[in-house]
């Protein structure tokens, strides 16, 4: 992921989430929620970025097909947590 606009790219991925809450479109939730924490991590906000991720596994238990995402999801927190 390339940020060189992190507020710009926040923003949008905000925007993104609404919209997939609104349309009742899981995949994308979880989509924004795991770019949410990708660009908390981007601007060094370590609590944002678990908090995001963390949002991310919830939406991820409603779609079990997703075992390789949540297991990356679960390391980035872990990797997180040790820095």
């Amino acid at each position: 992921m390339r940020l060189e606009q992190p507020d710009l790219a926040k923003a949008s991925f905000h925007e993104a989430l609404d919209l997939a809450r609104v349309a009742g479109n899981p995949t994308n939730e979880l989509i924004s929620l795991y770019n949410l924490g990708r660009t908390a991590e981007a601007l060094a906000d370590t609590t944002g970025a678990i908090a995001q991720y963390r949002r991310a596994l919830r939406v991820l238990e409603q779609l079990p097909e997703r075992t390789m995402m949540r297991i990356d999801i679960e390391h980035r927190i872990a990797d997180l947590w040790t820095h």
